[in-house]
């Protein structure tokens, strides 16, 4: 039966519900399938984007799940993704910490090689565009035109890549089957320079580490001590980047920070109740940084 749009119509009272997340369900579905249902409110075209994203990302041979393209259930969209019957990575390391280090590494692996995967750019966004696009948001809300613009040095230090970028990029987004990390969740994913993963990754280990109130609200981080966030960091980067000697790591994390810096102050733009005074010294801090016109990126 076809449904909105002409897609498939499923319905919710013959599946059998197995996961819930902040926007969408996943049911499973016969012939090792699962479907992800989004929640009414989520606009088509974010849906649309997630389906194509995530084919681009396995016709570009990533090691993620199939798509099988867009489904309706019960008027909702959803997305019909292989099932890979396993658990994802962070609830792996969060059961075993004896051996948190050797999970990392073999992620860190993971996250190098799908950073060395070209994509095709006309089905994906720049990740460098889309920065500048929330940066530009900024303007009136927590920041003057002005210093906007200063914000936005920090672009021109990023080499431009056509290498595919998850957006989202954590534990919590892998999961393990088979002794083989496989990507999910590739909502956010586009293409671009690594530094907009590895940002990802800072921000929410180091940030965890720092700030206790924080850490117990993220997700990937809630189940970690401050120095357990400080060595999956730690182990990540040393793992990422390989045979790199302790200037070069130095450095990297360096530009890393300073880059977190600012991405730090789009956080006003999803939470809503977030009281802007309180990014004053976030704000500052990162206006300082791209004022001294920091180096290209390192790597």
């Amino acid at each position: 039966m076809s449904g909105a749009d002409g897609l498939q119509e499923l319905h919710a009272a013959d599946l059998e519900l197995i996961g819930e997340g902040g926007n969408s369900r996943v049911y499973r579905l016969e012939g090792n399938k699962v479907v992800k249902v989004f929640h009414k409110d989520i606009p088509k075209d974010m849906v649309c984007y997630e389906n194509d994203r995530s084919c681009e990302a396995y016709a570009a041979g990533l090691t993620c799940a199939a798509c099988f393209g867009m489904v309706s259930v019960d008027g909702c969209l959803g997305i019909v993704y292989e099932n890979l019957g396993s658990r994802d990575l962070l609830s792996l390391i969060v059961c075993d910490k004896a051996h948190l280090k050797d999970y990392i590494r073999e992620f860190a692996r993971q996250v190098r090689v799908m950073h060395s995967k070209n994509v095709d750019t006309a089905r994906l966004k720049d990740a460098k565009q889309v920065f500048e696009a929330y940066l530009d948001r900024l303007t009136g809300h927590l920041c003057t035109p002005d210093e906007v613009g200063r914000l936005k040095r920090v672009c021109t230090g990023i080499p431009d890549r056509t290498t595919f970028i998850h957006g989202d990029c954590h534990p919590g987004n892998v999961m393990e089957r088979d002794g083989k990390l496989i990507l999910i969740d590739l909502s956010s994913c586009g293409y671009g320079h690594p530094v907009f993963d590895l940002a990802g990754m800072y921000s929410i280990y180091m940030t965890a580490a720092e700030d206790e109130e924080r850490r117990k609200k993220l997700v990937p981080a809630r189940d970690f001590t401050a120095r357990e966030c400080r060595t999956i960091w730690d182990t990540f980067l040393r793992a990422y980047f390989e045979g790199g000697d302790e200037a070069f790591l130095h450095k990297v994390q360096e530009q890393i920070q300073g880059f977190v810096r600012v991405r730090r102050l789009l956080r006003t733009l999803i939470v809503a109740d977030e009281d802007l005074h309180q990014y004053d010294e976030a704000k500052q801090a990162a206006l300082a940084y791209v004022d001294q016109n920091p180096d290209p990126l390192c790597f």
